[in-house]
């Protein structure tokens, strides 16, 4: 039977359908019983300790193919579980929301109400999930969380937690962000503008760019996207659709 199996991008599956058809109807007849070994396979892998990022997605598809709402429920509204699932597939939350939201009545602004009430609380980085996660639905929260973000890094103290050298300098985000430090300190400025390069091109595009995407796969004409930001996260979002232009 070994030679029936294969690896694909690290998952043992059959070689072919009709085997997996064939062991489904041997040993796994109806949708009950798949279920059940559905919640078994999730069982066994919260068991575990960790094994890296795949465990997180691994728990969530179980728990999903298994219908077992609740379960994933607490799971997803376990930031740290969260956190790690989004790191693994950014789309792969926001399926496993969408489902869980269609067959339950579960929703993420629940989830995560806490947060929402007081995101100062909260590393920005779990803040700008939630409100990447909350932009098809419930769009308002999604914005005041966004708005939230951006207060946060414009003001000093935000930048200083993030980058605690400047603080010694006296230098925010604005105060960097000048051209004259190319002249007064040029190693200065190529070390953080190199930081900002490396941040942008590490960066995986949030759920928004997806919905984004998703509006012009629906437009006869297609669309564009008008941009004056230069990290490119856009390009890589998606294929593009229409013409894309950045001032």
């Amino acid at each position: 039977m070994s030679d029936a199996l294969i690896s694909r991008g690290g998952l043992l599956t059959f070689a072919h359908d009709f085997l997996r058809a064939a062991a489904r109807d041997a040993y796994l007849p109806t949708v009950s019983h798949q279920q059940q070994a559905h919640a078994r396979v999730a069982d066994h892998f919260e068991r575990l300790i960790f094994q890296g990022v795949r465990h997180t997605n691994e728990i969530a598809w179980q728990l999903t193919q298994a219908e077992q709402w609740g379960r994933l429920y607490s799971k997803l509204a376990d930031l740290g579980f969260l956190y790690v699932l989004y790191v693994t597939g950014p789309t792969d939350v926001m399926r496993f929301w969408a489902q869980l939201e269609a067959h339950s009545n579960h929703k993420a602004a629940t989830a995560y109400q806490t947060l929402l009430a007081s995101p100062d609380q909260y590393e920005p980085r779990v803040v700008q999930l939630v409100a990447s996660l909350l932009v098809p639905n419930q769009p308002a929260e999604s914005l005041r969380l966004f708005e939230h973000l951006e207060a946060h890094f414009r003001a000093a103290e935000g930048f200083w937690k993030a980058y605690p050298p400047f603080r010694r300098l006296g230098l925010d985000f604005a105060g960097l962000a000048d051209p004259q430090w190319f002249e007064r300190d040029p190693r200065l400025a190529w070390e953080f503008y190199g930081h900002l390069l490396n941040l942008y091109r590490h960066t995986h595009p949030h759920v928004g760019f997806a919905l984004l995407q998703s509006w012009m796969e629906r437009c006869p004409l297609g669309g564009f996207v008008f941009t004056s930001n230069v990290d490119s996260i856009r390009n890589c979002s998606a294929p593009a659709i229409g013409r894309r232009s950045s001032r």
